[in-house]
């Protein structure tokens, strides 16, 4: 087992995620074989019984933090392996939220895509392709970014930081 799924399956952060998402519903054999130990465990204890967890912003919360996981190629590995989809498959046809719908679709828009060789490693930080030099992309206004095509430049505003002089690390907080 790599370093990565050694590490989430050690920590639980899978069953931390999915558990309060999971519902009720059956599971397919074929869909349970794989799936992280402690779901099933906890899934197969409760059965029917089963309620998700019924705050509306913890469970958007919850997606964001898959949702994060999804922009690294090893952790989308990992979410495949371990039949996250069927969760997420489940939870999108129980979500009332349209807010939440929208994380789900792109979580379910990461796991059924195909990894292609030579794909990016990780999503994050990565700029898109097709920019301009004003950064902004191709499909805004010439001399536009994402902010000033939004009505609101200040929101992106970026300050960086140092973290730690000796390796020159550096973050960006946003205001």
């Amino acid at each position: 087992m790599c370093g990565v799924a050694a590490w989430f399956q050690q920590l639980g952060v899978l069953s931390c995620l999915l558990m309060p998402l999971a519902g009720p519903e059956e599971l397919l054999p074929d869909e349970r074989d794989g799936m992280e130990p402690a779901i099933l465990e906890a899934l197969d204890a409760q059965g029917a019984e089963k309620v998700r967890e019924p705050d509306d912003d913890t469970r958007f919360h919850l997606l964001q933090a898959i949702h994060l996981l999804c922009t690294s190629k090893i952790s989308r590995q990992y979410l495949r392996r371990r039949r996250a989809y069927p969760l997420i498959r489940n939870y999108d046809l129980w979500e009332p939220s349209e807010k939440n719908k929208e994380v789900v679709i792109n979580i379910v828009n990461f796991l059924i895509r195909d990894e292609e060789e030579g794909d990016n490693e990780d999503i994050l930080g990565k700029k898109p392709e097709s920019s301009d030099a004003s950064g902004g992309s191709s499909d805004l206004p010439m001399g536009q970014n994402a902010a000033t095509h939004h009505g609101n430049a200040d929101l992106f505003k970026r300050d960086m930081v140092e973290l730690d002089d000796d390796h020159g690390a550096a973050v960006y907080e946003i205001d």
